[in-house]
């Protein structure tokens, strides 16, 4: 793994197609400079986009059409996941799932009333956490996307 070189965070341009939004986005995501030329770790959960997560080392490089630094190509992944939760409009629900989640350990945040973007650290066994999210789907409480789903997360499905 790649050292980081200072704790600045730099905004990153990632320009991509969102099949949750069913369009081309262009989102910025904080990261910060590691060693490597071009070499950034990621440090904000994406709201959209389904190939990268928190911890991803990435490469970056300036665009002068964009005067701002943009996203090329994941080098090392971090095995963390991203998942997008649609509650059915139940604030009350809504709140309860987002303590189940940071019992878990993961980072959520509100994108707007009824959608969560949830970052799942490697650490965790997917398997419970999906468990628990397929129970709520069956009930109609939620419906769930794994946006950005790890190797990891996929074996824990499998054990």
């Amino acid at each position: 793994m790649s050292r980081v070189m200072k704790k600045d965070k730099l905004k990153i341009k990632f320009n991509y197609f969102s099949s949750l939004l069913d369009k081309e986005i262009t989102e910025e995501l904080e990261a910060e400079k590691l060693e490597e030329d071009n070499l950034y770790k990621l440090i904000s959960i994406p709201l959209y986009g389904p190939f990268i997560a928190i911890g991803d080392e990435f490469y970056a490089t300036f665009s002068t059409k964009d005067d701002s630094l943009t996203y090329n190509n994941v080098l090392n992944y971090s095995e963390n996941s991203v998942i997008h939760i649609i509650v059915s409009n139940n604030d009350i629900f809504k709140e309860t799932l987002k303590r189940e989640l940071i019992n878990f350990k993961c980072n959520t945040i509100d994108v707007n009333n009824i959608l969560l973007v949830v970052d799942i650290p490697k650490k965790n066994n997917y398997k419970i956490i999906e468990s628990k999210l397929s129970d709520y789907e069956s009930k109609g409480l939620i419906s769930y996307a794994e946006s950005c789903l790890s190797d990891k997360h996929n074996l824990d499905l499998d054990t």
